[in-house]
């Protein structure tokens, strides 16, 4: 097994991501052949967040979380499939609501969710 650190993600995933993350870093336990995806709160009050992540073929449900997450916090998930497109919606109490249909999801990728006041970001993280 491999980890990644909120660091090193992060680094992957681009500075649109990034704002105002700051902090300890944090490990994620990433199995070795599965993407990892890592929802963050951007916004200055706790959010509650439910994100699904399910297989678009199958329509496999592969994660059905809800958890607050607290400002400038990130909530990460690791038992994702590869090689498969993925379809992630997020949601918040305050009713923003996106959903991103994943076709990267090669073993080494990563996709990075920004939750801002004024919406839902999707950006994937494909190492060079």
């Amino acid at each position: 097994m491999r980890s990644k650190t909120r660091r090193n993600v992060l680094a992957l995933l681009g500075c649109g991501v990034t704002v105002g993350l700051t902090g300890s870093a944090v490990v994620y336990a990433q199995p070795e052949k599965t993407p990892l995806a890592i929802v963050n709160n951007q916004t200055n009050t706790d959010q509650v967040v439910t994100s699904t992540i399910r297989t678009a073929g199958e329509d496999e449900t592969l994660v059905d979380d809800t958890q607050t997450i607290s400002v400038d916090d990130e909530q990460g998930y690791t038992e994702l499939v590869a090689d498969k497109p993925l379809i992630v919606t997020v949601r918040t109490d305050s009713g923003l609501e996106e959903t991103y249909r994943w076709t990267a999801t090669a073993a080494e990728n990563g996709l990075g969710v920004g939750i801002t006041t004024d919406g839902i970001d999707f950006t994937v993280a494909t190492p060079s």
